[in-house]
């Protein structure tokens, strides 16, 4: 091999040098730029999460924002119907209470008249009572012959003892018979 195998040995190793130089600096260029890719693909996904973000936060605030509104309104529609129901309530009770209260008075003023009819027969009965005893004085005065004092209609029998058997006017006819000691 003379010095031109030498040369063309020389020139191959050289173009292939220059090659796999080439290649070599062709590599690092499609991986810097891989590299850079990856540091765009990074930063834009970083971008398109934080702009995710931002939109999840404000529907987020959005979506409390419409609740809250929804719970408002549920919350006065809930204190408006609670306030119908309530008046409503009082004014079913007012009427009842009103009711009541005529019905009452009604009894009332039914059991004034009764009491009130009780105490004009007990008067009439106490009367009629008298008359009797004074009739039965004055039989008896007849037949004896004597002249008795009839019983005055004010009031004054009733101080007089009563018979025995015989009940004073305001006590029952049970109790006079009942000894008392």
């Amino acid at each position: 091999m003379g010095p031109w195998g030498i040369i063309l040995i020389s020139l191959g190793a050289a173009i292939i040098l220059v090659i796999g130089g080439g290649l070599i600096i062709y590599m690092a260029s499609l991986v810097k730029s891989a590299y850079q890719l990856k540091l765009e693909l990074n930063a834009e996904m970083d971008a398109r999460t934080l702009r995710m973000e931002e939109e999840l936060d404000k529907k987020t605030r959005w979506i409390k924002r419409e609740l809250a509104e929804e719970i408002e309104k549920a919350r006065n529609s809930l204190a408006l119907e609670t306030d119908r129901r309530l008046n409503e309530m009082a004014v079913q009770m007012e009427q009842r209470l009103t009711e009541v209260d005529e019905m009452h008075r009604r009894n009332h003023l039914e059991m004034i008249k009764l009491l009130e009819n009780h105490r004009q027969g007990i008067t009439t009965l106490d009367q009629k009572l008298r008359q009797l005893r004074r009739d039965q004085i004055r039989q008896k005065g007849e037949e004896t012959g004597e002249t008795l004092d009839p019983v005055p209609v004010d009031g004054a029998a009733a101080a007089e003892a009563p018979a025995e058997g015989e009940s004073l006017p305001d006590q029952p006819a049970s109790d006079a018979s009942t000894p008392t000691g």
